[in-house]
């Protein structure tokens, strides 16, 4: 995918054919946890959600490539950094799917790739990742902040959630204030898309 540096980034994909990804609480735990292991040093985590087969996020891009430390593990238990590789975003996200894909396969017995290599253009869902610049969805420079709020309304797609205090594994309850989670950058987010953080409730 072509990012840049200094730019918003929506990105999102969903399980093959439809399949459901995110099974229990620890699945969606496991997941975000690779999320600030694998694409923190790239980018700011504006907002996000995971859905049970898809995800979303809304990321501001710092660095397009990427120093991530090589370490050895000694015989007494240490570990060391040996040395440091650069590694691109792209291939970033592509770790990120393969080893969920890996941890969810072990656990759960099964195999192959649990995620669309590509996301296709059926159904709202859109070639590739999409930019603030793509007409995609809302259109025109509004992308951003409109995407912003489609990403935490995703949950209200569920039947079984009535409002979106319900749903865990987004970031509206670290923007609400119920939870102290540290995943996104709010500050970042309410001077780029232009909200104050005191009146985020008011736009839902």
């Amino acid at each position: 995918m072509l990012f840049q540096e200094n730019s918003i980034f929506h990105i999102y994909n969903q399980g093959n054919n439809r399949k459901q990804v995110f099974f229990t609480d620890d699945h969606y735990k496991d997941f975000l946890f690779r999320m600030r292991r694998f694409l923190s040093p790239h980018v700011e985590f504006l907002c996000y959600c995971l859905m049970p087969n898809h995800f979303h996020f809304l990321v501001y891009v710092r660095q397009i490539d990427a120093p991530f430390p090589r370490k050895r593990r000694e015989a007494d238990g240490t570990t060391i950094t040996i040395s440091r590789s650069t590694r691109t975003l792209n291939k970033s996200i592509a770790i990120l799917l393969r080893s969920y894909s890996n941890y969810l396969n072990k656990i759960r017995g099964t195999s192959g790739s649990n995620f669309r290599q590509k996301t296709k253009a059926k159904e709202n869902w859109i070639d590739d990742f999409v930019t603030i610049d793509s007409p995609a969805f809302f259109g025109g420079g509004l992308y951003a902040q409109n995407c912003f709020h489609y990403i935490h309304k995703n949950p209200m797609d569920i039947p079984t959630v009535h409002s979106l205090e319900d749903w865990a594994y987004s970031s509206y309850l670290d923007y609400t204030g119920d939870r102290k989670g540290t995943l996104c950058n709010q500050e970042l987010a309410a001077e780029l898309l232009g909200f104050q953080l005191s009146d985020f409730r008011s736009y839902y």
